[in-house]
């Protein structure tokens, strides 16, 4: 059974209308995982397919993808974890400029809600430390947690080779600048055959299991979210919407509990193996039938953290109309 399936509509927007991008694929470390997966015969079919660009979306996608079945053991097996998530916490905690990375943080919450009535509800969409949770204020871990500071200590300085020192008090602006208090704050999990772990791991201790011990959170479905009538005033997809199947149906499920939201992505004019596609920037409006406007906000963010924040990164606001 082959491992690649035809695309035979834009795999972001489900549009038939689309035409040759005239633009080569581009392969990159990930394509070693690809060819891993692929018999011979296929890997140079892979190699060589050609890349549509969608005449509705503007989105970027190749004639050919893995089936759901092998780009699962692609992203589960084959690379496993991403970790960004892990560096952007441990960033956070140990980086020597934690304290500006901080203030840049809190400006960056305070733009974002200068554009809502309030926000008191929030939620993240799958990695639990790729958008603003690292940077809000965190609670002593140890505290009624016995051994789980030590473990997040030992688990840092293993991966990072770095002290971590918490007991160094931030100083300057950001002794001034807690990030605004969200009261209640959820995670969201999407299952995806095309992202990296649900739950990536370092010596031991998944990513949600700290996210949880820390903030509280808890691990919702989007059919949670209608089943128990939950609402949102902010729900943010940091560097994620990329990697889930159909992302047009998944924000239209989501704008059902939210009044807004906040994704950050990259927009280029490349195509890239290790993703299904690369969402174009119309992609991200004609929502209006929902009741949602978009915003783009890319010149008001600040990015500031690893290297995954690429200068290609865009902000957009999708917000309920008044």
């Amino acid at each position: 059974m082959t491992g690649l399936i035809n695309n035979n509509c834009c795999p972001a927007c489900g549009s038939a209308r689309f035409s040759p991008a005239g633009i080569p694929a581009l392969h990159s470390v990930y394509s070693r995982g690809v060819v891993a997966l692929l018999t011979h015969e296929d890997a140079k079919r892979f190699e060589a397919t050609g890349v549509n660009r969608c005449e509705d979306c503007d989105s970027l996608f190749p004639d050919l993808w893995l089936s759901e079945e092998t780009s699962g053991m692609l992203y589960s097996i084959v690379e496993g974890q991403h970790l960004s998530g892990w560096t952007r916490l441990t960033w956070s905690l140990t980086h020597q400029d934690r304290a500006g990375m901080r203030v840049a943080a809190r400006r960056n919450q305070d733009r974002i809600a200068a554009h809502l009535p309030k926000l008191e509800r929030y939620a993240e969409v799958k990695c639990p430390f790729s958008g603003m949770l690292p940077f809000l204020d965190q609670p002593e871990l140890s505290d009624g947690l016995p051994g789980l500071q030590a473990l997040i200590d030992t688990s840092l300085k293993r991966t990072h080779r770095v002290p971590l020192d918490r007991s160094q008090p931030l100083e300057g602006l950001a002794a001034f600048a807690p990030l605004r208090e969200i009261p209640s704050m959820d995670l969201i999990d999407i299952t995806s055959p095309i992202c990296w772990s649900d739950n990536c791991t370092i010596s031991g201790m998944g990513c949600r299991t700290l996210a949880r011990a820390m903030f509280g959170l808890r691990v919702l479905s989007v059919d949670d979210l209608r089943e128990r009538g939950l609402h949102y005033d902010l729900i943010g997809l940091y560097l994620v919407l990329d990697h889930l199947p159909r992302p047009r149906e998944v924000l239209r499920r989501l704008m059902a509990s939210t009044d807004a939201l906040v994704i950050q992505t990259h927009i280029t004019t490349e195509w890239h193996s290790q993703h299904a596609y690369t969402l174009g920037e119309r992609f991200f409006h004609g929502y209006e039938d929902l009741g949602f406007e978009t915003v783009e906000i890319t010149d008001e963010m600040e990015n500031f953290t690893t290297s995954d924040t690429e200068p290609d990164c865009r902000y957009f606001l999708l917000r309920r109309q008044v």
